[in-house]
């Protein structure tokens, strides 16, 4: 089966073939890869036993929403448009997603200020140089394909199925690839709160961006080095300036350490034996270990510290929304979250 990543003004001849790896085990992306070093606990809940969150984080649904509006307004520019984009309006997407927020009212709220920003990027960005080339499309490949088993190591990873799924693929005046990144951010992570921050010299929190870097690896082992020049991040400020009343937006070009780069195939063999080791030490009858310093990161407290600090059975039944016999006296927390099965 192929991928076509339609050309504008294409057709047959002017789309790319990007080949999907299919069989072995389902697709490990960069979030999933990273999180089982970032936290053997937090990884099996998230990707193993699929426990999330009943009600999103605000700040986090803000960004969601803000990713599908740019997903559908570039999806519209293509000369191909994709078949989603005509099965369900962009409002009807927004306000289904915004119900994960639980309150009616921050939904009414949020999907208005991404309405808003959303106004101001295509006035910023009229004279769009970009051209889309492909939106929220998901490459794979096998892990073998990125580089066979030497002597001694576990052949049975060779199928394990890497994914990625880039927020756009553009064509750019210089005729070549890129693939691009939407990061929104508020203005809780600086002193300066009407422009975001100056992109540092180095690169800063980009300096050795893991996501970017696999999914570069991806994208050029099916399209070659040539074809697809770099990675840019388009950084959108989701809360206005409190001087100019307006949102700060930008964009990057990423400089790609070398030097990790060409181990992408090592680190992602390297993960998914991790992976295996924990799974191994869970069939054993031994609970993942939860690592402290991952309870509380640059944005926040971490989706599962209050499962990891409940007191007794009894409160994580209650977090998870399981009757629960009680005390009189003792108080146990609301339901905080939910278990989803795996899609077939």
């Amino acid at each position: 089966m192929q991928l076509m990543w339609a050309m504008p003004g294409g057709g047959g001849a002017g789309a790319l073939p990007i080949v999907q790896a299919h069989g072995g085990e389902s697709g490990h992306g960069s979030h999933q890869l990273s999180a089982v070093w970032t936290c053997p606990r937090q990884w099996w809940l998230r990707y193993r036993r699929l426990m999330l969150l009943v009600k999103e984080n605000g700040w986090r649904m803000s960004g969601t929403l803000i990713h599908l509006a740019l997903s559908y307004r570039y999806a519209a520019m293509m000369e191909q448009v994709p078949a989603w984009v005509h099965e369900k309006s962009l409002d009807e997407e927004l306000e289904h997603d915004a119900e994960g927020l639980g309150d009616a009212g921050k939904a009414r709220e949020t999907i208005a200020t991404v309405r808003d920003v959303m106004r101001e990027y295509t006035w910023k960005y009229e004279g769009e140089p970009w051209v889309p080339v492909a939106v929220e499309e998901q490459i794979s490949m096998r892990l073998g394909d990125m580089r066979e088993a030497r002597a001694g190591e576990d052949k049975s990873l060779d199928d394990v199925v890497v994914t990625c799924r880039p927020d756009l693929v553009v064509r750019c005046p210089d005729g070549l690839l890129r693939l691009v990144d939407h990061k929104t951010t508020s203005d809780a992570h600086w002193r300066d709160k009407d422009m975001l921050p100056d992109w540092p010299e180095d690169g800063g929190s980009y300096r050795v961006p893991w996501q970017m870097m696999l999914y570069l690896w991806i994208a050029r082992h099916h399209m070659g080095q040539a074809e697809i020049s770099g990675f840019v991040i388009n950084r959108i400020k989701r809360t206005k300036g409190w001087k100019s009343g307006r949102y700060d937006m930008d964009r990057h070009e990423l400089r790609i350490p070398v030097t990790f780069y060409e181990k992408v195939p090592e680190i992602v063999r390297a993960t998914v034996a991790r992976e295996r080791e924990v799974e191994r030490a869970v069939e054993r009858g031994e609970k993942p270990i939860g690592l402290p310093w991952a309870c509380h990161g640059p944005f926040g407290p971490c989706d599962y510290v209050d499962w990891c600090t409940a007191p007794t059975n009894r409160h994580r039944g209650a977090l998870l929304g399981q009757p629960v016999l009680k005390d009189d006296d003792e108080e146990l927390p609301e339901q905080k979250y939910k278990i989803v099965k795996r899609a077939a």
